[in-house]
């Protein structure tokens, strides 16, 4: 056969297979590299969602560690056999799963005098007449609220300064799992012996348990007393509970739920407490 020939049909055959091997090529490197970016957005969403969570855990140690100083500076001691309000901080922040270790840095700094941290209260007023009442701890209180200042107009709420005392009451508060064999009146009867001011059952999702309300400077030594009869202590903690309780339309409603988005990410705040009947 003419070499020609030959190479003319071979030039042929290559005019037919080159577009087909060259789409083949193709398709494998776009299978390949939406491979390799669908796993590197994964991974992505991955670091985001984690570095959220860390943000969140980190927001909370500082919460925790403000308030174990404070509870220093406060009980007079940073040891919390001997330091009531010390025990409870060290408590909360163990269920916060604060690592021991930082714990145990944070007392160590606590004997030093330079430290000045206090726990301050700010009132705000809002729509419907909604109430707030924010813990703040911190070593520049002036500082702070002009930080809050921005955040409150933009939520409807302004300062209540001085007019806020009335709507709250601070109290000791316990929550308990009832042995099976108490009734309703030995629990009742309980309540009087270790000198509680009042006590009511809570069904919280399923979870049955009990509360106990007394006057904070009696919460550790209520709590001991209750241990003593059997009661096994769930959390142990001083709050402030509204007074009256109110129900605000939506609109109002929505103006609270944004001040809260906002007042997260503010680590010197360790409470916020208000007048609302949420399950209303």
């Amino acid at each position: 056969m003419n070499v020609f020939i030959v190479w003319q049909r071979v030039h042929e055959n290559l005019l037919v297979m080159f577009p087909v091997a060259r789409q083949l090529l193709f398709t494998c490197k776009l299978c390949s590299t939406s491979r390799r970016f669908a796993g590197h957005s994964k991974w992505a969403n991955i670091k985001h969602i984690k570095a959220a969570k860390d943000g969140e855990k980190s927001q909370t140690f500082a919460r925790m560690g403000r308030l174990i100083r404070v509870a220093v500076q406060e009980g007079g001691s940073a040891d919390p056999n001997t330091n009531h309000k010390l025990a409870q901080a060290v408590e909360q922040a163990k269920k916060a799963n604060m690592p021991a270790v930082a714990v145990q840095t944070i007392l160590k700094q606590c004997k030093d005098p330079k430290t000045s941290t206090t726990v301050n209260l700010i009132g705000l007023k809002g729509p419907g007449g909604a109430a707030v009442l924010i813990s703040l701890i911190t070593n520049n209180f002036k500082l702070s609220k002009q930080n809050l200042a921005a955040i409150i107009k933009k939520s409807r709420f302004t300062f209540s300064d001085g007019t806020w005392d009335h709507l709250f009451s601070h109290k000791g508060i316990i929550e308990a799992d009832v042995q099976k064999h108490f009734s309703s009146d030995d629990v009742l009867g309980h309540a009087l012996e270790v000198g509680a001011e009042d006590v009511v059952p809570v069904n919280n999702n399923g979870e049955e348990y009990v509360q106990f309300t007394c006057e904070p400077k009696q919460l550790q030594g209520v709590r001991t007393k209750l241990e003593e009869l059997g009661y096994v202590i769930r959390l142990a903690h001083c709050e402030y509970i509204p007074s009256i309780q109110i129900t605000p339309n939506e609109s109002d409603i929505e103006s609270v739920q944004h001040l809260y988005r906002k007042l997260e990410g503010i680590t010197d705040i360790t409470g916020i407490y208000d007048n609302i009947a949420w399950n209303s």
